[in-house]
């Protein structure tokens, strides 16, 4: 029987964080690098810089998401519109903060922080869509 696979290494942390930056989902980013997912759990769990620089990356990502939607919303997408309103009344605190940071990260499980990866992953998407449906109407 194989060992389970180690922690990532430095190199490997930078290239992840790159790829999570431009928007890639951990399943595709590890995918794509040829590791495994479990490698950026043990990573998360024993690498408490690691999970500073993920979070950073994870609220830049929400941040640009965010953007995108309220552009969309502003210049007239009705879907946009009713999507960001939606979003902020069901978290209106996400307009002040992004998510928990610090040492509320250290309290999420190696789940918990690849889902927050993910459902960013999917905001990202359908605001691309969103962008490109109103980039469609003007055409």
């Amino acid at each position: 029987m194989a060992d389970p696979p180690g922690p990532l290494t430095r190199r490997q942390q930078n290239a992840f964080l790159k790829l999570a930056a431009l928007g890639g989902s951990p399943a595709a980013v590890c995918q794509k690098l040829g590791l495994e997912l479990e490698q950026v759990s043990r990573t998360l769990a024993a690498d408490s810089e690691f999970r500073r620089r993920t979070e950073d990356v994870r609220r830049t990502q929400y941040e640009n998401v965010r953007a995108a939607l309220y552009r969309s919303a502003m210049e007239g997408n009705v879907s946009a519109q009713t999507l960001f309103i939606r979003l902020e009344q069901a978290a209106p605190e996400a307009a002040a903060d992004t998510g928990p940071a610090g040492d509320d990260l250290e309290n999420l499980s190696d789940a918990e922080l690849l889902s927050l990866f993910e459902r960013l992953s999917v905001l990202k998407t359908e605001a691309e869509q969103l962008t490109a449906s109103v980039d469609a109407h003007r055409a």
